[in-house]
């Protein structure tokens, strides 16, 4: 059950638009609502028990194949919630439960859905946070809030498994300032410098998560899970074959940034 502290009625607005966000999502991936009601004057959420702890804290017990088990599941729960019409905007390992059942299998929950986005409404769950700055899309970092579509949460997507294979976020800084300004320029130090046992096409698929440009990125949290399913099979990724390709489209965007910059 999640309550509104205090009786701030901005709160409790805030925490029945998350409630109807989350509700909306019917998948065994994404954290259930059962109600939404009123105690004594506060407002509360009844939803599923999860008996399971976050994604950050189980980080360092996870195998790497463990680590790409979560991730394909939590983006198959992202991808039914892109499917209503919803765009997350907040994925990091905290907002991502895990369960280990009695036989051992790994069963993670996306939660937490107070700043979500609606594409068709473009309403925003609450419009005092726009995210965690250490997973935001470049995009999102900068407030444009007309480009943001689901290749967003693709980019968080990949910040979360940058920093459960490094145990570091892809970028950071000593405020948020500093860290939304990295987002914009910097690129992350390649998960295998910082850990040489880290496969190479989980960095790989990690990497094609975090790129500048959305049209670089994974089109859809499907195809980012798909692409998971492929390294837990065994199979070649499509993030290695699609690396060229990727570093030709920067190439391209940053030749057009500067002809506009020079116009």
């Amino acid at each position: 059950i999640k309550l509104v502290r205090g009786d701030d009625p901005e709160s409790s607005r805030r925490l029945v638009l998350e409630a109807r966000a989350q509700a909306r999502v019917s998948h065994d991936r994404v954290c259930k609502v059962y109600e939404v009601g009123e105690v004594r004057g506060r407002v509360y959420i009844a939803m599923q028990h999860i008996d399971g702890r976050p994604l950050g804290d189980l980080a360092k017990e996870l195998t790497f194949e463990e680590k790409a088990i979560v991730m394909r599941g939590a983006a198959l729960g992202v991808a039914e919630a892109h499917r209503v019409g919803l765009i997350h905007r907040d994925l990091k390992p905290s907002n991502i439960m895990v369960e280990r059942t009695d036989a051992g299998e790994l069963r993670p929950f996306v939660m937490d859905f107070g700043i979500a986005r609606d594409w068709a409404t473009d309403a925003t769950a609450t419009g005092s946070v726009l995210g965690t700055p250490q997973f935001m899309a470049p995009e999102q970092a900068r407030g444009e809030a007309e480009r943001l579509d689901r290749r967003a949460d693709v980019y968080s997507l990949g910040a979360t498994l940058y920093a459960l294979l490094t145990g570091r976020p892809p970028l950071d800084g000593d405020n948020p300032l500093i860290v939304l300004n990295r987002i914009a320029l910097d690129e992350p130090t390649r998960p295998r410098a910082i850990d040489a046992t880290i496969p190479a096409d989980l960095e790989a698929i990690a990497l094609k998560c975090l790129e500048k440009e959305p049209p670089a990125r994974y089109d859809s949290a499907r195809a980012l899970a798909d692409d998971l399913g492929r390294f837990l099979d065994g199979a070649p990724v499509a993030a290695r074959a699609s690396a060229g390709a990727g570093y030709r489209l920067r190439k391209q965007l940053r030749r057009h940034r500067r002809l506009i910059a020079l116009a």
